[in-house]
């Protein structure tokens, strides 16, 4: 592999706006995206579901999973509906309250997966869904989850199966605390997919320590009796706030990580560091092999990986000095309006440039005055109706809340966009077909 990498990223139009059950009551919009290999030619989209309308931050709203094997042929209404928000009542206290799921992570092997040796995958077919559900005022009111009485959220699991012509939820079950992962506080998923390890699954997640702080890292996920559930976890990253962890095999073999983390945070609070981790034992120990301080927004950044194999890191970059269309400085939590990618130097010990792959002025001016958020970029490889494997990556786009005391509203680019990522090597199929 050359130091220098190309990454082409194509500006194709918003390709997600509405869901099925969208149009009734405070607006749905599909939003962070995650792509996955279904079956042989046949790919498909874990779209979270967003409600708009609302006060509230944050407000997730459930998910869709929809099939698709061409790029300009994603129909909604070809979507199976994983989950919406449900109201409840807090276990302890008693109060109503609105249980809001982000649902947007897990792992699939596809129908007709066959392991190295061709023989054929024993669960083929079948996956996982994770995500957690937090609760929120019952009313839809500013309040966040961890203003309420008794904070309260749960991690929720949903076992799934590709029949060939439909896509199902055959188990859900919901976990507090250690009860997912005996002896981990487990209170966060990953970004991104599961990644194949013979006949189990990779993917991340965070836990919680007894001085509250949070660390990430490895779960081995095994399919059992009760569906695919971790069976271990090695912390990979420092006990200093990190989540949103993501993982890649590198062509080499070895393993690469990533998570979003407090490291390398400027003097005034601006500007965060991007820092990767790599395993050669298969997740037993690791070494911190990229450190970048004042590369990005307080922002998630996603570790994928391209079609010929290029690891790159996905995110914001940091804009000093960026302001609103108000003149007014952004927050640090709003340096979204560019999305760059970072593949990483052939020795993996560094970053290379960043790629623009979208700059959200293209969309002209936000109707409310505010700013353009672009984020979360979840990329995968996959195989389509005409047998080329293609890098996919997908990012949510809408205009920020203006505050915590006025709503969101939909605009002609809220929802989500689906990029292909094109590199010059040949295509390495993560999955045997």
């Amino acid at each position: 592999m050359s130091v220098d990498v190309a990454l082409q990223v194509t500006r194709r139009s918003v390709a997600l706006t509405l869901p099925p059950d969208g149009g009734e009551g405070p607006p749905l919009r599909y939003g962070l995206c995650l792509p996955f290999q279904l079956a042989p030619r046949k790919a498909a989209l874990l779209c979270n579901v967003r409600r708009l309308g609302v006060t509230s931050i944050d407000f997730e709203s459930g998910a869709d999973v929809i099939p698709f094997d061409c790029l300009d042929d994603i129909s909604p209404a070809r979507a199976t509906t994983i989950g919406r928000n449900t109201r409840e009542c807090h276990p302890a206290g008693g109060q109503p309250l609105l249980m809001a799921r982000h649902l947007c992570s897990g792992g699939f092997v596809p129908l007709g997966a066959r392991l190295k040796d061709g023989r054929p995958h024993p669960h083929a077919g079948t996956g996982f869904i994770v995500g957690t559900t937090v609760a929120f005022a019952a009313d839809f009111s500013t309040r966040l989850h961890r203003d309420l009485p008794g904070p309260f959220s749960r991690m929720e699991l949903h076992q799934t199966l590709w029949d060939g012509g439909a896509f199902h939820v055959t188990r859900s079950d919901y976990f507090i605390g250690e009860r997912i992962l005996p002896g981990w506080n487990v209170v966060g998923r990953g970004l991104g997919g599961a990644i194949p390890d013979g006949e189990d699954l990779l993917h991340g997640l965070t836990v919680r320590e007894g001085n509250g702080s949070t660390q990430s890292g490895l779960a081995r996920w095994r399919r059992g009796p009760e569906g695919w559930r971790p069976v271990s976890f090695t912390p990979v990253t420092p006990s200093e706030g990190f989540g949103e962890p993501s993982v890649q095999r590198d062509v080499d073999g070895r393993l690469l990580f990533a998570a979003r983390g407090a490291l390398h945070v400027s003097t005034d609070g601006e500007s965060y560091g991007i820092a990767i981790w790599r395993s050669g034992d298969g997740g037993v120990s690791w070494e911190a092999v990229v450190s970048a301080p004042g590369t990005r927004g307080n922002t998630p950044t996603i570790l994928n990986q391209a079609a010929d194999g290029t690891p790159y890191v996905a995110g914001n970059p940091y804009t000093p000095g960026a302001c609103d269309g108000t003149g007014r400085r952004i927050s640090i939590w709003s340096h979204r309006q560019k999305v760059a990618l970072w593949p990483l130097r052939a020795d993996r010990r560094a970053l290379l440039p960043p790629v623009l792959a979208r700059d959200t002025a293209d969309f002209g001016p936000p109707p409310e005055g505010r700013v353009w958020y672009a984020d979360h970029p979840l990329g995968a490889t996959v195989q389509l109706a005409d047998g080329r494997w293609r890098h996919l990556l997908a990012w949510r786009v809408r205009e920020s809340q203006p505050a915590r005391d006025s709503c969101e509203r939909p605009t002609p680019f809220t929802g989500t966009f689906i990029e292909e990522v094109s590199t010059p090597g040949a295509g390495r199929p993560p999955w045997g077909l």
